[in-house]
């Protein structure tokens, strides 16, 4: 069975559908989130990015709000139940920072650690009055502490995103 995960505008929360052909999908839960938008407002779910952990758990990493220096994450063994979102401060270290979006993740065989990437914009502008943008990453065995973050991609835009894939040596 294949998964994919997704959010809507209507609810802001963490949706699944499932596929056994990556052609016709059906929502799970009925089509109600797997993880709601919190009742307070203190997160939405946007962007949501799904993996499987090397020892077996999902995990959904996404998007948490609009003006916010952070991402959230969550577990489940079944994708049908799913810990209570925990924040990853990403980008609390820098006070310039306007907000997370895009979380993604990539297993690196070669360390035994997880790539985590996003983008960030920044409330100051570059010469020309453009908001700069920045793709993030940071090499992790676990998803609570930090270390080795980097920007790699810096842009005078509006939006940006990426995607990763690895390609194996020639030979």
């Amino acid at each position: 069975m294949y998964y994919m995960s997704y959010h809507t505008e209507r609810t802001l929360g963490f949706h699944l559908a499932e596929s056994p052909d990556l052609l016709r999908w059906t929502p799970v839960n009925g089509g109600a989130p797997l993880i709601p938008r919190a009742r307070d407002g203190s997160y939405i779910v946007r962007d949501p990015f799904l993996l499987r952990e090397t020892d077996g758990p999902f995990r959904v990493i996404f998007t948490n709000g609009w003006n916010t220096k952070s991402i959230c994450t969550a577990v489940s063994g079944d994708l049908q139940h799913w810990s209570a979102p925990v924040y990853l401060g990403i980008m609390e270290h820098l006070p310039d920072t306007a907000n997370c979006w895009a979380p993604e993740c990539v297993f690196d065989d070669e360390s035994g650690q997880y790539m985590l990437f996003w983008s960030s914009s920044f409330h100051k502008t570059n010469r020309l009055g453009i908001k700069i943008t920045a793709s993030g990453a940071v090499l992790q065995k676990i998803f609570r502490r930090f270390h080795s973050r980097s920007c790699f991609l810096t842009r005078a835009l509006t939006a940006l995103t990426q995607r990763f894939a690895k390609q194996k040596a020639a030979g």
